[in-house]
């Protein structure tokens, strides 16, 4: 899955350029540069905003334990643990490799707009029956 990244150089968002945008846009003294030059030659779609956003993502990971009766004879007793979005292995420059998925701008599949990545939550209890 590709990916059209509408921020460009500014990919770290609120219109700040990234530092190796900095170090590396185009100018008559460096032609061989990364990045286009500032306020030029990236306003319209073009292959240099398109990147590989393929990824591997533990979206969710539960973990159980039954203890033992001899700990609590009168119940049975239990303790986990859930986690989701635990990890993400890409090699996405944005946030998220997943952006215009899941209810995020349905004009805009496949744009990064500069939406935040998923929280990562975890969850521990303990169940008890009596």
């Amino acid at each position: 899955m590709s990916i059209y990244t509408r921020l460009g150089g500014n990919r770290g968002g609120g219109g700040r350029h990234s530092q190796e945008y900095v170090d590396d846009y185009w100018t008559p003294t460096n032609t061989d540069a990364k990045f286009p030059r500032p306020g030029g030659g990236i306003s319209s779609v073009n292959t240099f905003l398109l990147e590989d956003a393929s990824f591997i993502r533990l979206q969710t990971l539960s973990l159980s334990y039954r203890l033992p009766d001899s700990m609590i004879p009168f119940a049975d007793a239990s303790v986990y643990a859930t986690g989701s979005n635990l990890f993400v292995w890409d090699n996405y420059s944005g946030f998220d490799a997943e952006t215009g998925f899941s209810g995020q701008m349905s004009w805009a599949p496949n744009v990064d707009l500069g939406n935040f990545p998923r929280p990562t939550t975890v969850q521990l209890g303990v169940k008890i029956s009596f």
